[in-house]
């Protein structure tokens, strides 16, 4: 790894010191090239918040010395600041939202490095962000990076969504293929796709997906703050089995769309609207005796 550029970027950037899981990262990225690996121009950076996934990404695209421009899709909230620092490193940062990107009539050069920021905005492998990606990966003659903290749904098809883009000569044969041969499954009564009951090598996705070779990981140790709640509220045997929703008169048509229903009603009774009396129960067991102004957000994404 080159000292002198790092400490070039350093000094760009205004950083007093570079922490150890940034240097890391530049360290993966340099000996990529230096030992002649596998796809040395594709990363990605699974890094919880905060700990410097921008710094990282463009410093990565500094220390190539070859390119003064770099596409980033990132969200239009913190475009700026991609822009900004980007432009420290005299890197012309080109900023484009998750939604442009995804807009077939976008054309995208295959000649400069391309960095996505919130890799699961762009879907699943039916997504259409994420299918354009992959076929850029193919094609891209310049290094592509991808940003993740801890994803919000952490399975098997985002580990796959990840493994294709920066390693797709290994993870061939598609999304069915993928699954049989690294997963633990029992036929699907509705779907093509096989139901996943496990993985066959790894505890979870976020094992196998911090192992996979081109991803850079650091543990996300942040104390937890989040409690479970235990609400006794059972769905109909016909959902779990069948997938049919009765209060919608309608077979669901993914695990997606599964799983999504499935949270809705264990908190609200169709019939009436509102809230399960065992979840308002659970609520209030939760703040008794807590005299401090409590706000309750529900957000749902169907």
């Amino acid at each position: 790894m080159s000292k002198t550029l790092i400490e070039s970027a350093r000094v760009k950037l205004g950083f007093e010191k570079f922490s150890e899981p940034q240097l890391a990262a530049f360290e993966y990225w340099t000996v990529g090239i230096e030992n002649d690996l596998p796809n040395p121009d594709r990363l990605c950076i699974y890094y919880p918040t905060g700990k410097g996934k921008t710094e990282i990404s463009l410093v990565c695209i500094f220390l190539r010395e070859l390119y003064t421009e770099v596409l980033v899709i990132a969200p239009p909230t913190t475009q700026d600041r991609w822009v900004a620092d980007g432009a420290k490193l005299g890197l012309t940062v080109i900023p484009m939202s998750h939604a442009k990107f995804r807009d077939p009539k976008t054309q995208v050069s295959r000649k400069i490095p391309v960095i996505v920021d919130e890799f699961h905005l762009l879907g699943g492998q039916t997504g259409q962000g994420w299918k354009k990606l992959d076929r850029l990966s193919a094609s891209l003659q310049a290094p592509l990076i991808i940003c993740s903290a801890t994803p919000e749904y952490n399975d098997v098809e985002r580990v796959y969504c990840v493994a294709h883009v920066i390693d797709r000569h290994n993870h061939k044969g598609g999304y069915e293929g993928w699954l049989y041969e690294h997963c633990l499954t029992k036929p699907s009564k509705y779907s093509r796709l096989p139901v996943v009951l496990g993985l066959q090598n790894y505890d979870d996705a976020e094992h196998m997906l911090s192992e996979l070779p081109g991803v850079v990981y650091l543990p996300d140790t942040a104390p937890d703050i989040l409690q479970d709640v235990l609400v006794n509220v059972s769905l109909p045997p016909e959902f779990d089995e069948y997938g049919l929703d009765v209060s919608r008169g309608r077979i669901m048509a993914s695990q997606m769309e599964k799983r999504h229903r499935m949270r809705y009603l264990q908190i609200i009774d169709p019939a009436t609207g509102a809230m399960r009396a065992e979840v308002a129960e659970a609520f209030n067991d939760l703040t008794e005796g807590s005299y401090a102004p409590l706000m309750l957000f529900f957000a749902h994404s169907a």
